[in-house]
């Protein structure tokens, strides 16, 4: 059986497992380390994927990236410098 996964989809797993993931104090630290939330939202905000947030998908990705912020205190500076 073939399993077509919707660009959507993938946008809204990926926000959701990295929230899973901020429940986990390493990959927090890790995520402030290497800058990987500006990469992440970057990575969405391009042209190449920016159409993929057309549909409720935006909703999605900013309540992770809101919960990410709220449940890990050390990605508040960096989140709000990121969306700015």
């Amino acid at each position: 059986m073939v399993c077509f996964l919707r660009y959507e989809d993938a946008v809204a797993f990926i926000s959701q497992l990295l929230g899973s993931l901020c429940l986990n104090n390493l990959f927090v630290q890790d995520l402030n380390d290497r800058g990987a939330l500006k990469c992440f939202v970057n990575f969405f905000m391009s042209k190449t994927y920016l159409w993929a947030l057309a549909s409720d998908t935006h909703g999605s990705l900013s309540s992770t990236l809101d919960d990410m912020m709220r449940h890990a205190t050390s990605l508040r500076g960096p989140g709000v410098d990121v969306l700015i």
